[in-house]
């Protein structure tokens, strides 16, 4: 990578790390700093992808297409914040880090 987008990158993150203890909304608080709010957004995006869980999914062709599919979190336990669950039918099921599993049986059986 070239020098200029990880000094880039870390002003960005810096910047993020600012807006979260604030109280200002992402448009105010970009306003205020005078930072391109899209800019900004990406980079977010950009920072929220490198702290998601790397989940490798296991692939079993005995399995058929309605069957839950095993998967392995090779993420550190202490960094792992939840877990989105992507059905066919487009509907996408987040379940956060304080949910119990029985809370997580039932959106997983409505849908």
């Amino acid at each position: 990578m070239k020098q200029g987008y990880i000094e880039r990158q870390k002003e960005m993150y810096a910047l993020i790390d600012q807006w979260e203890n604030s109280v200002l909304n992402q448009k105010a608080f970009c306003k205020a700093e005078g930072v391109n709010y899209y800019k900004f957004k990406y980079w977010r995006t950009r920072r929220n992808q490198q702290l998601q869980p790397k989940v490798k999914v296991k692939s079993n062709p005995s399995l058929s297409s309605k069957s839950f599919v095993p998967i392995e979190i090779t993420t550190p336990p202490s960094v792992f914040t939840g877990l989105q669950v992507h059905f066919p039918n487009g509907v996408k099921l987040t379940c956060t880090e304080g949910m119990s599993h029985d809370q997580i049986k039932t959106l997983i059986h409505i849908f």
